[in-house]
């Protein structure tokens, strides 16, 4: 699917005329500007042509997406092929795969899905782990799902005690205390470098006596080719912005066209959160992050 921008349709512009012909069929009309403004009047769509309520008398511009019949929007959505195939079409410049190949683009389309599960906490899981003491080690490495830590519990033969996570206080944790201490019983845990870090740092009768457990959210598993994304269908579209920009920007001389596909992405990214989130009114703030991680390492 194309996003085309500020196309002229033809028809005449007389303050009379109210239909007009656009060069695509349209999927889905994202603004339409008369005489220099949104227009926020009635628009008909029938296939190439829109049919205005009021009539312009200087001139009209459409900002819309196309659908194409080889590949309309199902039903139930559409598959990570579905999409890859749909940006390759339309990116028109490697019929051939010389330049992205198919894992290459569904890898991107699948780092878009995991925005958008992330951002409306969709497919996320939520999951413990068992870390054993070391004598003398302060960090350890988390689950290879890990996302976010949610708490932390010293285990024993005794039982469970929960223990504090320091997260944005850690700096002046780490001016008031030495972080080389040593200690029979962690008292906390704290996350750096990507690692789980338990103080005081732990001895030999800490290890003997004491497992950490960590509760935390993991990352969703990528979709194969086949499968189709959980979020609603209608939203499924604007993963192929997301893919174009990834796609586009490392080509030199097609900066404007990714920055292009990044806009959309970052416009429709919040606007599909609302709607998933049931807060269509609600202003969502999104950073694009250069390279969306997954595995923290």
């Amino acid at each position: 699917m194309s996003y085309i921008p500020k196309e002229a349709p033809t028809g005449l512009v007389n303050g009379i005329n109210t239909l007009f012909t656009l060069a695509h069929n349209i999927y889905q009309i994202d603004d339409v500007w008369v005489d220099g403004a949104i227009y926020l009047g009635t628009v008909t769509i029938a296939g190439d042509e829109i049919n205005l309520a009021d009539a312009p008398v200087h001139d009209i511009e459409v900002d819309y997406f196309t659908s194409t019949p080889s590949s309309p929007v199902s039903i139930t959505g559409l598959s990570i092929a579905t999409i890859r195939d749909r940006v390759r079409q339309d990116l028109k410049i490697d019929p051939g795969k010389n330049i992205w190949t198919d894992a290459q683009l569904e890898r991107w389309a699948n780092e878009a899905i995991n925005i958008i599960y992330t951002q409306s906490d969709l497919k996320l899981s939520f999951l413990e782990d068992s870390i054993s003491l070391v004598n003398g080690t302060a960090k350890y490495d988390f689950a290879g799902d890990y996302r976010k830590m949610l708490y932390a519990k010293i285990v024993s033969t005794t039982g469970e005690i929960d223990i504090p996570i320091i997260t944005d206080g850690l700096a002046a944790f780490k001016a008031k205390y030495d972080m080389a201490d040593t200690g029979d019983v962690p008292q906390c845990v704290y996350e750096e470098v990507n690692q789980l870090g338990v103080w005081p740092v732990p001895t030999a009768t800490a290890a003997a006596n004491y497992t950490v457990k960590v509760g935390y959210i993991s990352y969703t598993s990528d979709l194969t080719s086949t499968q189709i994304p959980t979020f609603p269908s209608k939203w499924h579209y604007i993963v192929e912005f997301y893919v174009r920009y990834r796609a586009l920007r490392a080509i030199p001389g097609k900066e404007q066209e990714a920055q292009l596909a990044l806009t959309e992405w970052e416009k429709w990214l919040r606007i599909s959160l609302a709607d998933i989130l049931w807060r269509q009114n609600e202003s969502l703030t999104f950073n694009m992050p250069i390279l969306p991680f997954k595995r923290r390492k």
